[in-house]
């Protein structure tokens, strides 16, 4: 009998509420034991932990009183490298030897007898061998049992009930498990997925067969515009549909999203006679190859870009006419990553919440793919030529700061002792290399738009549009709302100084 080795969705061992049915998901591979000497653990649960920015594995594995070496045989990892979003597999050992096992509800443990095998263990308690494997990812032998060793058996998969905590949502759960929350919400009898409240119950139905495929973001733009305009002949590195933002998804654990450089926005909206929200096209270090399907008048706006309507350059903050059948290219020129065109009339978008702006971790809207037909939202009769100066971009960013929800003097002096140096730039946040800043971690709390988390590495992530709703670090200051603007064109590598005020 081929025998899979590899360890399922940890689904099935997080601790959870009472009553909570288990089921073993989705595969998850596993390196060889050898790998990776762990000693056993007679008593153990799993709980899955998603790795954050400046996260380090030394520090998660003290968070949970771990051995590091467990975290990397149970998470399949080869070395100690993490990045964020990354998620671990950790086992929680009972430190007293006497303490009976914290087992999942549906697990039970059972003590090998001599002439046993994992094929006959499984048989007799009528679960698959792939199932009882997961369930114990510490055997050393697959061939071999230890007369007296413990196994867990997952006697009762017929699904998990969850009880949402603060600040947790459906969409949350179908992030953490790698479900569709359309599925999840169809499964609870819940027509809005984004309805529930903390305290609410979640079953997770048993499936067989292989992982489903990841499911399709909700569509925001609509297949057939009624308005043709734009045909994407070529995308970008990140091509979105953007408005204001969405303000009204914060308790449900939706981003805000909307433009990262909201003046370059409003300015291209505004060149074309649309209001400030309007949708409009934003796009980040490479901009896409766009054909006109019908007359129109457009504006592009931003930092990092020259426009090219077949062949001739046209610079930002300034608005023109843009033949049927013409092409318009981006090239990289000068400072910044984001451009912003905007077209007269407004994109047609189909919003969600209160705002077409994509929430891509939410799985709310997406990219622009090529092939995709980007229609008008109405006809408007605007006359190009219209300009605008664009303020310049400064060569090092200055950024004032204020009072965080955990403000810690001594913090708020090593932010302000500068200069620090953009290590990674997204819709997300920005993460700075510079003077140590203290920082740590606490109970998780709603985070600020603007917020610099410092983790306990030191290393500060001034929070974006993109961010998540909940967060655990401390946040010793706010990036002024007036100067967000320039993070949203900031490249790894610029020089960020914060000042007080």
């Amino acid at each position: 009998m081929r025998l899979v080795r590899g360890v399922l969705c940890a689904l099935a061992f997080l601790p959870a509420a009472k009553g909570m049915e288990v089921k073993v998901l989705s595969p998850i591979p596993r390196p060889e034991p050898k790998a990776v000497e762990v000693p056993p653990a007679p008593h153990k649960v799993w709980v899955v932990y998603e790795v954050k920015p400046g996260d380090a594995l030394e520090a998660i594995a003290r968070r949970f009183g771990v051995d590091p070496r467990h975290i990397l045989w149970s998470s399949g990892l080869k070395d100690a490298r993490l990045y964020p979003g990354q998620r671990l597999l950790i086992p929680i050992v009972d430190q007293e030897a006497d303490a009976p096992p914290r087992l999942p509800p549906g697990v039970e443990a059972y003590r090998v007898r001599p002439g046993d095998t994992l094929e006959a263990i499984a048989k007799r308690f009528g679960v698959s061998l792939l199932d009882l494997v997961s369930a114990n990812p510490t055997l050393e032998s697959l061939d071999r049992l230890v007369v007296g060793s413990e196994l867990y058996i997952p006697r009762k998969a017929k699904g998990l009930v969850v009880v949402l905590g603060e600040g947790q949502t459906l969409l949350d759960l179908a992030e953490r498990f790698g479900l569709s929350p359309v599925e999840l919400a169809r499964a609870n009898g819940v027509k809005n997925p984004l309805a529930l409240r903390p305290g609410d119950r979640v079953r997770f139905l048993e499936a067989e067969g292989p992982t489903p495929p990841e499911p399709r973001p909700l569509e925001l733009l609509p297949e057939e515009p009624r308005l043709p305009a734009l045909l994407v002949e070529e995308p970008g590195l990140m091509d979105l549909v953007v408005d204001g933002g969405r303000f009204l998804g914060g308790h449900l654990g939706l981003a805000r999203s909307g433009p990262l450089d909201a003046p370059s926005a409003r300015l291209a909206n505004r060149l074309v006679g649309n209001g400030a929200g309007a949708p409009l096209l934003e796009f980040a270090y490479k901009g896409p190859v766009l054909t006109a399907l019908r007359d129109l008048v457009a504006a592009f706006a931003g930092y990092g870009f020259v426009a090219l309507l077949e062949g001739e350059e046209i610079p930002p903050g300034q608005s023109f006419l843009w033949p049927r059948g013409k092409t318009l290219r981006f090239r990289p020129r000068g400072p910044g990553v984001r451009g912003y065109l905007a077209v007269a009339g407004g994109l047609e978008v189909r919003p969600f919440l209160g705002s077409a702006s994509p929430d891509l971790r939410g799985r709310i809207g997406r990219p622009l793919w090529a092939g995709d037909v980007l229609g008008l939202e109405a006809l408007r009769p605007v006359r190009p030529g219209r300009a605008f100066p664009q303020r310049p971009l400064p060569e090092a960013f200055r950024l004032r700061l204020l009072p965080g929800p955990q403000f810690a003097g001594e913090a708020f002096r090593a932010l302000c002792s500068g200069p620090f140096r953009v290590a990674r730039a997204d819709r997300v946040g920005v993460e700075l290399l510079g003077p140590e800043v203290p920082g740590g971690e606490g109970l998780s709390e709603p985070t600020p738009l603007g917020g610099v988390q410092v983790p306990p590495s030191g290393r500060p992530l001034v929070l974006l549009a993109d961010k998540g709703s909940l967060g655990g670090y401390a946040k010793p200051a706010l990036v002024d709302p007036r100067d967000l603007w320039l993070l949203g064109q900031a490249r790894p590598g610029v020089e960020i100084h914060f000042t007080s005020g």
